[in-house]
């Protein structure tokens, strides 16, 4: 499953597109902006860099200028850099019921059908793909020459509300990355204003210091270097390596050490040496052999600040380490306070947290 956080941070009045030609990076990268202005001094400013969309929450009462070169310099505040496929993803997440009314060109009929669909957007293109492909051959060579009623069930299956507030919802959101992307010009609309309505309620609504997936794919290297694109990927030099959809992160700590996000569920210590040993989503699927730390390594990454820097802190996880000799006696990490504590091995109440040293 998918999730993203999201909370409604502008209640806006007018929606400014900045839309002139934008100045290249160094990469010739073209860059263009979207203003989104609050009517209680909120601004927040949007821009394509490439294959990523940004984020940028600007002081309170910004004027933004009339250039995306002027936008650019005039916002200062932090930003975030979300990967176009996600953004794209975050935005179909905030088509709710509750915003129904608020989602023209959508009604409120195609949102139900839109939030309780059966059709993805891929069994969408080629349901399509194969209509056409259909109807090319008959304009060819006539009805005679293949199956008219798979034509006929395809066409009928593509007029369901559901593959039509499918079909709908793509192409609304191809308009704002279109928006956010074009270089025609200054345009200023109000909320009020139809065509720009779902550009307006999704763009406001979108909260500029959510976590979004990064990091998914090639090497360390190049997920490092994906994810220091999103805010907050680098704390007291602990470097974020992967966050899958469910937000479930790995970090580099100062030492080259992988840490692993807490399991979900609470094990004995014996339990918890097997399962680091296992292919568990929180690992980050790296290609990494995991194990559970010792208390030496909880020690120094307690010096480097790993509760400040890891997610899902705030409960007490087995290391390997024996306590004080006795087999059948471990020390556990408090993430609570950073100190360690002893447990009897075969106690199922504390949590996992899985490391790998190269």
């Amino acid at each position: 499953m998918q999730i993203f956080q999201f909370r409604s941070r502008l209640a806006i009045s007018v929606t400014l597109f900045l839309l002139a030609a934008g100045c290249t990076t160094p990469a010739a990268r073209k860059v263009a902006d979207v203003g989104i202005i609050g009517p209680a001094g909120e601004t927040l400013l949007y821009f394509r860099d490439g294959d990523r969309i940004v984020v940028r929450v600007c002081a309170t009462n910004t004027v933004l200028g009339e250039t995306p070169e002027e936008a650019r310099a005039i916002c200062k505040g932090p930003e975030n850099r979300i990967g176009l496929p996600v953004f794209k993803q975050a935005l179909r997440a905030m088509i709710t019921n509750d915003r129904a009314e608020a989602l023209a060109p959508l009604t409120a009929a195609e949102v139900t059908a839109y939030r309780n669909r059966k059709v993805t957007e891929e069994m969408l293109a080629s349901l399509t793909a194969e209509l056409e492909k259909i109807n090319a051959r008959i304009k060819a060579y006539g009805e005679g020459s293949t199956d008219t009623a798979r034509q006929s069930e395809l066409t009928k299956l593509l007029n369901k509300i559901d593959a039509k507030s499918v079909r709908k919802v793509a192409e609304e959101i191809e308009k704002i990355v279109a928006a956010i992307s074009n270089e025609k010009g200054l345009l200023i609309q109000k909320d009020e204003t139809e065509q720009s309505q779902f550009l307006y309620t999704l763009l406001s609504a979108l909260d500029p210091e959510a976590k979004y997936p990064c990091g998914e794919t090639g090497t360390i290297a190049d997920r490092v270097a994906d994810c220091a694109q999103s805010r907050n990927s680098s704390k007291n030099n602990w470097d974020l390596v992967t966050r899958d959809t469910e937000l479930k992160e790995v970090w580099r700590d100062p030492g080259g050490a992988f840490w692993g996000d807490r399991l979900p569920k609470a094990y004995t210590e014996y339990e918890a040496e097997k399962i680091c040993r296992t292919d568990v989503i929180e690992n980050g699927n790296l290609g990494l052999t995991f194990r559970l730390p010792t208390a030496d390594e909880y020690r120094k990454a307690e010096k480097s600040g790993i509760r400040t820097v890891l997610p899902n802190m705030d409960a007490w996880s087995w290391s390997s380490t024996p306590y004080d000799g006795l087999k059948n006696v471990a020390y556990v990490f408090a993430g609570s306070s950073g100190r360690l504590f002893s447990q009897n091995r075969d106690n199922g109440a504390y949590f996992v947290r899985c490391l790998s040293v190269p």
